[in-house]
């Protein structure tokens, strides 16, 4: 009897061990931990020692760091089973959402990944991200990877096949997905199946040792592999004529290390089907012959650009954690940047390992939110990201105070030390706290360093003996500058602008940038003088920055394969985004009220710096407080949103409304090192309907993404939104909230954007076997700031992004210093329109890092001298390898479209 044929019976057949893991989900995170080391890591190191042809891959450093921490005994095994390429693991520090993070932390991750594992396991090169369970990508990343030295991408959940993912810029990496890394496992297919979840099975008592023979016990399974690999053949390799390489995942959740050595034999010698030939590999064993042997571009799927995060609602049903992570990887940057310009200025110690242990927590959260017991899991993740601002926010306060103590201060007094630490030039508001106390007087007037007076306000008195006051500074970039309180009489000026309140839902106010109007639940108008017109669409149903809630019933995964939206409120039985539904539970159906708080203590709430007006309304579940902040001085209005008390009812939604005219039609937003312009930057099509076998559809339909990419929300940004017309621009910044909508549900008119950041929602665990609701009960706060001007996306966009880097301000009391630096300083000058995303230590040299990147698709020329340190400059990768030193005074270097580069640069 002849065997029967297949398309890859004269082919190979690749097996890839590995073990689908979160940093907890299967339990809590130590309990993960001791399962994951015991049954996993230590099992692998067996097995490859008893049997060289045999690999095993673990999908990130941080799995190797615990390990380690618990194992010290093993370090030897491990890396030498490492080192030779048997065990592998993957670059980056956990299985992160990519569209999430900054664009630093995007880096950082391959820094605490990749850097770190080369380094910690000599002779170990990790070459492949492994992130099987996240269905996103966003659109830089393929540079960031391919510039940190990794080539490859073994990802799941999306077409099956070859690919090639390119960011903007051309840069690309290669990959493999087998659709979803769970059902099409070749674990699945020959039949060896058990319950992770059962208790035996992950234990500390479980038998570790009860898999290491593989017995395969379905007399189908010959067959069933054989068909199999028919279907791909037919479905993906014969339509492309792809040569007969192939890639089985011997993988599932919390699995033990699959050895089918055994069983391969049995294949190779069986009378019925001519199979291919099979081994194990590791992936980047695989993609090696791959990239050999797929020589024509026509075997390769090719997507460009951003896979829009489906499961996004973890960041909304963790909105504490997240604001948390949010502000503490954006203060980072500030960190760095000060820790580094003190260090320049005047030599002083770089606070390296307290800045590294700050990445760490701060990047610490993975994509596994709650689980078994995942109150556990979500209450560790919210509390190492509060630990890691905390921190973050300790360097900060003290490297400023280094900084104030080191400039000459001629004339004994107190002082404001303010510094920027964004690379640009600015003029904006500073906000900070006076102990009259130690002042020892509560009538003061501000001078800047040319003794001009500045005007101030006093907007709160936070605690005994502070008070909080308001004013405007000019800074330059990477920039200090000191201003001196003197002990006298207050000098205050006319009042500028207009206020009238009538009653207690109309509020008219006019200054030298907006006429606006609140009315209710918000703004009715927000006439932008300049524009010459009223931008908001005066046909809404829900008023400017305006506060409503929505049914919203899911899970954090989005029912895993789009994401579920909220449901409609109320009106005709259409479906979800019909044009009869509407809105019901806003801010102005409970009576928002609004008042100005006159004549409380020395508070000013309406002056020349800032105009405060604030409304109070009680919803069913909990009580809003929300203040409008009017910049007088600036062209910004900011509202601080306090949901008080929620009480944790489930399925329940918040959101804040700006719904602009028609004429406001192109919409982007930040994503990590770029912008995203909807409809255009994202992967063109459905990328997630193309499995291997035609049963995945059938069995498993929460496997397939049958959603064009361009279609996918609500969306995660970085932290700002902007839309744009022919001639002006909207521009929102949301450094709180990681995700917002765009669709305005009241009428689906798609000529216009109802612009939603989402507050927080509270959903429930994805987890059938006893996953915990993400109620988020107790008190939240946000904040967003707002501008309108004249011109295009390009000419503004500075303007919001500065909100994320907030001015830094230290103030000291009676001191005198007689030499050091001037009271005013620019440590950065910058010709070109870049951006700068770090400025650093060098891990390995007395060196600095500055990243540069260009986000607008044209070539820029640009040059940056840093306080006239430079004296050598080496274009270097980004995990900082390689690159020739140049002596030269500044960086000078051109960069092309959508380009990231990095300079590692020094003073000998």
């Amino acid at each position: 009897m002849e065997k029967t044929d297949s398309y890859f019976s004269e082919g190979e057949a690749y097996i890839i061990s590995s073990s689908h893991n979160d940093i907890a989900f299967l339990d809590t995170p130590l309990l993960t931990i001791l399962f994951r080391n015991k049954n996993i890591i230590e099992k692998a190191i067996d097995m490859i020692e008893k049997d060289s042809s045999f690999y095993h891959t673990i999908e990130n450093s941080l799995y190797i760091k615990d390990f380690l921490l618990l194992n010290p005994e093993l370090k030897s095994r491990l890396i030498k089973v490492m080192a030779s390429g048997n065990l592998d693991c993957g670059a980056t520090y956990t299985q992160l959402y990519e569209t999430s993070v900054t664009s630093e932390g995007l880096v950082r991750h391959y820094y605490l990944g990749k850097r770190w594992l080369e380094k910690e396991i000599p002779g170990f090169i990790a070459k492949t991200t492994w992130n099987q369970d996240v269905p996103a990508r966003t659109m830089q990343s393929a540079q960031v990877m391919k510039k940190c030295g990794v080539d490859y991408l073994f990802v799941s959940r999306m077409n099956a096949g070859f690919f090639k993912w390119y960011s903007p810029d051309g840069s690309f990496v290669t990959g493999y997905s087998t659709g979803h890394y769970h059902h099409n496992s070749i674990s699945n297919l020959i039949g060896l199946n058990y319950n992770v979840y059962d208790e035996e099975a992950h234990s500390n008592n479980s038998d570790s040792n009860k898999r290491t023979d593989i017995e395969v016990k379905d007399n189908k399974a010959l067959e069933k592999l054989f068909n199999y690999l028919e279907k791909s053949a037919t479905n993906v390799y014969k339509e492309k004529k792809i040569p007969p390489l192939y890639c089985f995942l011997a993988i599932r959740d919390y699995d033990y290390p699959l050895n089918l050595n055994n069983y391969i034999k049995e294949l190779e010698n069986n009378e019925e089907f001519n199979l291919p030939k099979f081994k194990h590999a590791t992936a980047a064993i695989f993609m090696d012959e791959a990239n050999k042997i797929l020589d024509k571009d026509s075997y390769w799927n090719k997507y460009t650009g951003e896979r829009p995060n489906l499961w996004l609602y973890h960041e909304s049903s963790h909105a504490k954690a997240l604001k948390y992570s949010r502000n503490g990887l954006n203060l980072i940057d500030k960190v760095e940047v000060l820790a580094s310009i003190n260090s320049i200025l005047f030599n002083s110690k770089y606070p390296k390992k307290e800045i590294d242990k700050c990445w760490e927590q701060l990047l610490y959260l993975d994509h596994g939110w709650g689980g078994n017991n995942g109150h556990i899991t979500d209450q560790t993740y919210l509390e190492i990201s509060k630990k890691g601002l905390r921190n973050t926010k300790n360097l900060e306060k003290q490297l400023i105070k280094d900084l104030a103590n080191n400039i000459t201060i001629k004339e004994e007094g107190s002082y404001i030390t303010i510094f920027n630490a964004s690379c640009n030039k600015r003029y904006d508001r500073v906000i900070t706290t006076i102990d009259w106390s130690k002042l020892h007087t509560l009538d003061f007037n501000i001078y800047d360093e040319n003794d001009n007076l500045v005007e101030y306000q006093i907007i709160e008195e936070p605690e005994p003996y502070k008070i909080k006051i308001l004013f405007y500074a000019k800074i330059d970039g990477y920039g200090y500058v000191q201003y001196k309180i003197k002990k006298e009489n207050q000098i205050k000026q006319k009042i500028n602008n207009s206020l009238k309140i009538t009653g207690k839902h109309y509020v008219e106010f006019s200054n030298k940038f907006y006429d606006l109007i609140i009315e209710d639940g918000g703004f009715t108008k927000i006439y932008d003088k300049q524009i010459k017109e009223n931008i908001l669409n005066e046909n809404s149903l829900l008023k400017g920055f305006e506060i409503f809630m929505l049914d919203s019933c899911g899970n954090g995964s989005g029912e895993f394969s789009q994401i579920q939206q909220p449901n409609k409120v109320f009106g005709a039985s259409v479906d979800k985004y019909g044009c009869m539904t509407a809105y019901n539970n806003t801010s102005t159906n409970n009576n928002m009220v609004w008042k100005i708080r006159d004549h409380e203590g020395l508070n000013t709430p309406n002056g020349n710096a800032v105009t405060i007006i604030e409304g109070e309304a009680h919803f069913s579940h909990f009580t809003l407080i929300q203040q409008i902040l009017i910049y007088n001085d600036i062209k910004k209005i900011e509202t601080k949103v306090n949901i008080e008390a929620w009480d944790g009812t489930m399925y329940k939604e918040l959101r804040m409304a700006l719904l602009l005219k028609e004429k406001f039609n192109s919409l982007s937003y930040e994503v990590p090192f770029g912008i995203l312009k909807l409809n255009k930057d994202e992967v063109q099509g459905v990328i997630g309907d193309k499995m291997f076998t035609d049963n995945i559809k059938e069995n498993f339909p929460n496997v397939i993404y049958p959603t064009d990419c361009r279609k996918i929300h609500p969306r995660e940004v970085q932290s700002w939104i902007g839309v744009e017309s022919k001639d002006s621009t909207i521009l929102l910044s949301c450094i709180d909230t990681p995700t917002f909508d765009y669709i305005d549900v009241s009428n689906n008119d798609e000529n216009s954007y109802l612009i939603q950041p989402i507050l927080f929602a509270s959903r429930h665990s994805c987890l059938k076997e006893g996953g915990n609701p993400y109620h988020q009960r107790g008190s939240h706060s946000f904040s967003f700031t707002f501008s309108s001007n004249k011109g295009n996306l390009r000419d503004n966009v500075k303007i919001i992004e500065e909100e994320k880097s907030s001015l830094i301000t230290n103030i000291s009391y009676n001191e005198l210093q007689k030499t050091g630096l001037p009271i005013n300083k620019s440590c950065i000058e910058i010709e070109g329109d870049i951006r700068i995303s770090c400025l650093k230590k060098a891990e390995d040299e007395d060196n600095y890092i500055i990243r540069v990147y260009e986000m607008f698709g044209e070539e820029e020329n640009f040059n940056i001298n840093l306080n006239n340190y430079i004296k050598t400059v080496k274009k270097t990768d980004m995990l900082e390898f390689g690159g020739e030193k140049i002596n030269q005074s500044k960086i000078t270097d051109k960069l092309t479209p959508y380009s990231i580069e990095t300079y590692c640069i020094s003073n000998n």
